[in-house]
């Protein structure tokens, strides 16, 4: 089935966690910038990191950057605690992927 799964609209079915967390998509540390999978023509992954303030994100959940308007599912998590001092009240970090084309 050919489909764009995370374009723009957000579907009715999606139920809302959390909105206006302040985050950054950038490149991954230690890998290949922005690694993009293009699969015969068929699909193109990108894999990107997602840096936030601490929110109830999990693994199943999916991401909207809402400056693209781009959706995000996670391929992996980690939550940091805050060091406890001052305003440090720690982040999260985690891997985004986008699927465009061919999804299976």
């Amino acid at each position: 089935m050919y489909a764009e799964p995370y374009s723009g609209q957000r579907p009715q079915d999606r139920h809302v966690v959390a909105e206006d967390i302040r985050a950054v998509i950038d490149v991954p540390v230690g890998r290949q910038a922005g690694i993009e999978r293009n699969r015969g023509g068929e699909s193109v992954r990108t894999e990107l990191r997602l840096v936030c303030d601490p929110c109830d994100l999990v693994h199943t959940d999916q991401v909207l950057d809402s400056l693209n308007g781009i959706y995000y599912s996670i391929s992996w998590i980690v939550k940091f605690p805050g060091q406890g001092s001052g305003d440090d009240e720690g982040h999260i970090e985690a891997g985004v992927v986008h699927i465009e084309g061919l999804v299976s």
